[in-house]
């Protein structure tokens, strides 16, 4: 989905709206893809997906992998998306490029 124009879920401007991110457990070099992106630097079509594709899985970049670096204000603990698109990114594909379907 970069290649058409969409960023990482984490990275949306309302993010600390749905997660807490855990920058201690993050090395510094890798903040970049948990800070949030201004409104007009990022595509926010759609709400916010903890199960998109390009949402990071809970534990991405931790420097200790029993602690989260990212925790769901929904109290899910699964994020992200290894098998495909979610329902929501079909849909954001399908707006952004007006298709129908």
């Amino acid at each position: 989905m970069h290649a058409i124009g969409f960023d990482h879920e984490q990275e949306r401007p309302d993010q600390s709206r749905y997660i807490t991110v855990n920058y201690k457990n993050i090395k510094p070099e890798n903040h970049q893809w948990f800070t949030p992106k201004p409104k007009d630097a990022v595509n926010t079509i759609g709400r916010y997906d903890i199960n998109s594709v390009m949402h990071y899985e809970a534990y991405a970049f931790a420097v200790n992998r029993a602690i989260p670096t990212m925790v769901a204000k929904n109290g899910k603990k699964n994020m992200g998306n290894e098998k495909g698109f979610s329902t929501s990114d079909v849909q954001k594909l399908n707006t952004l490029y007006s298709c129908s379907g």
